[in-house]
Formats: C-alpha cells, structure tokens, sequence
C-alpha cells in the first residue's frame, strides 16, 4: 500500500510542476460569441425568408436582380433556393467558428492559432449571409486574429 501511495503522491508533482498554458479566454469567448450571432442570424434570415409571403419574396428577388418577367415559377423557385444556400452556408460557418472556440479551449498554442486561423476564414465567409447581423462578422475576425496572433 505505501507503494502505491507514493505513486500517486508522485503522479501528482508531477502534473502541478507541468508548464500551463494561458489561454486567450478573451479570444475563445468572443468566437464563440460569434459564431452564435452568425448561426442565430442565418437560421433568423432562413425563417424569414420561408414564412415571408409570396408577394414580399416576389419583391426581394426582382430587386435582387431576377428577372420575373420571363417565367414566374421557375424565378421563385430559383430565388428560394438560392436564399436557402446562402443562408444555409451561413449556418455552417457560424457552426464552425462557435465549434473553433471552443477546441481553442482544449488545445496548445499550435492549435490555438490554427483554429484562430479557422474561425477568422469562416467569419469572413460568413459575410455572405449578413454575417451575424454584422456583429458576429466583426467579433469573429477580432476573436480569430487575437487567437492567431496568439504567443502564449
């Protein structure tokens, strides 16, 4: 039994003389800020668009620069599936960054840059689909630069 006691009294200097690792917990918070604001607001946008009437989602896409005039039913149909991709790529990028701060948390500093990297990309991608109602845009690529500029 003294045996073993000694071990674990051993196991455990050894993980308190450990180096740690600071984390950018002001990084890892304001991307997954972001990538919340950017999911809420493409699934906001997605609901919208499905719910809208068909005479408001007749107006949003003729001034979108469809032509309505040629074929009523195959421009709506194309206008609504075009909403969809684009809110759904939104989705997945807010996905994405939330998912990089979070593996920020658990990672080295190697990893902490790479998936700083990650969520600023995606944050910039996300632009496409109103980007967080720009909010999350703007704290995705602060998060993801403060993340990939990150020393330790």
């Amino acid at each position: 039994m003294a045996k073993h006691t000694k071990k674990v009294l051993k196991a455990a200097q050894n993980t308190a003389d450990a180096p740690q690792i600071n984390r950018p917990t002001l990084a890892i918070i304001i991307t997954i800020v972001a990538g919340m604001l950017i999911l809420f607001g493409s699934i906001a946008g997605m609901a919208f668009y499905s719910l809208a009437s068909p005479s408001i989602l007749a107006q949003l896409c003729t001034t979108a620069g469809i032509n309505m005039a040629q074929n009523m039913t195959s421009s709506m149909a194309e206008c609504a599936q075009g909403v969809d991709l684009v809110y759904s790529t939104g989705i997945i990028c807010g996905a994405i960054v939330a998912i990089c701060g979070i593996k920020m948390r658990s990672g080295s500093i190697k990893t902490i840059n790479k998936m700083g990297g990650i969520a600023l990309a995606f944050s910039l991608a996300s632009i496409f689909s109103g980007g967080g109602i720009i909010i999350g845009l703007a704290l995705g690529v602060t998060g993801g630069l403060i993340a990939l500029l990150y020393k330790g």
